[in-house]
């Protein structure tokens, strides 16, 4: 049985209140809370699902007694999640280093492309008719099936020309006549067992926990998720290059100074320091006044401070790939420190 919150997700100050209400409404046996991963997360503040924010879940489904299935961690961001009333016989909690194991496997299922809806031909539908989705949704391929649960192969543009390469017009003129074998992959595979699958195959159709199929995986899909996992490290590691440039042009502090400032016992430059670091002197007022700029410290200092929480996302590896904000985030700062380091000294 379904239950729902009592008031809109934004009338709550944070995920305490909330898990309080569900717990007392999931007290009935059978009852359960239905919510996107996405808004999920949302209840604690939270956009992505780092390590830090992940334990914090954990531990305040364990202080009221609730969790979630399936697992939020490895659910793709959209999908649904059902939070109920633990239930203790079932299963005995994961130890600390199994929930650390089980962290560290990006699933295929947490790729978008898994979870799409599926464009689909039978395989006695006519070969035109295949040949028009697939022009239509500029795809390269489609999954021949028989039923929700069953799949026949999958047609290609690369099936359909070897067919006609070889045999001509004669080949046939059924979906089924040009369809070859594919391969198939279950929703909870790590990555990285199936990565040499999808590049060599081109494809893979992705099996979901209900047995239905929910999506195919490309090598397109694969080059587009590395291209942003990637772009994050390549602004990130270009902010810090010219954080450190402008430390390096502006600073008037010396070392001892920077010591204090930083809590570190010894300062060896500032390619040495933490973001946090970076952060600290940024804030510091003796620092701030020797910068040749008109600059409103607060508003810099919080949009560094943005790029700090970003950062430490992205280096913990977390099973999110940065959305388009964050990158546009990062663009728009690297940005802003390119021109003043491009900026001349009166």
């Amino acid at each position: 049985m379904q239950v729902d919150l009592d008031k809109p997700l934004d009338e709550y100050p944070d995920e305490d209140p909330i898990l309080k209400e569900l717990a007392k409404k999931l007290s009935v046996k059978g009852s359960f809370h239905s919510t996107t991963v996405r808004d999920f997360i949302w209840w604690f503040g939270a956009y992505r699902r780092g390590p830090l924010i992940v334990d914090r879940i954990n531990e305040s489904l364990a202080k009221y007694k609730l969790e979630a299935e399936p697992d939020f961690r490895t659910t793709y961001v959209d999908h649904y999640v059902k939070v109920c009333a633990k239930n203790e016989s079932v299963k005995a909690p994961l130890s600390k280093e199994e929930l650390t194991l089980n962290d560290s496997n990006f699933r295929i299922s947490q790729l978008e492309s898994a979870n799409r809806t599926l464009v689909t031909v039978g395989p006695n539908d006519p070969l035109e008719k295949a040949v028009s989705l697939m022009l239509a949704h500029d795809f390269s391929q489609l999954p021949v099936l028989n039923s929700t649960r069953t799949i026949h192969g999958a047609i290609s543009w690369k099936s359909i020309g070897s067919k006609l390469a070889v045999v001509g017009n004669g080949g046939g003129v059924m979906v089924k006549d040009f369809t070859n074998e594919c391969t198939i992959v279950e929703h909870d595979r790590p990555i990285f067992e199936v990565y040499d699958l999808i590049y060599n195959d081109d494809f893979v159709v992705v099996r979901d926990e209900d047995k239905t199929f929910s999506g195919i995986v490309t090598t397109s899909d694969l080059a587009d998720e590395f291209r942003k996992v990637s772009e994050a490290f390549l602004v990130l590691g270009q902010i810090e290059r010219n954080i450190r440039r402008l430390l390096d042009k502006w600073n008037t502090l010396s070392g001892e100074r920077i010591c204090e400032i930083c809590n570190i016992p010894k300062f060896e430059g500032f390619h040495k320091l933490t973001f946090g670091g970076y952060l600290r002197i940024m804030e510091n007022d003796e620092f701030w006044s020797s910068i040749p700029f008109k600059l409103h410290r607060k508003t810099f200092v919080d949009l560094m401070d943005n790029i700090r929480i970003t950062r430490n996302s992205v280096m913990h590896f977390n099973p999110d790939p940065s959305s388009e904000k964050e990158l546009r985030q990062m663009r728009n700062f690297s940005g802003l420190l390119q021109k003043l380091i491009g900026f001349h000294q009166p």
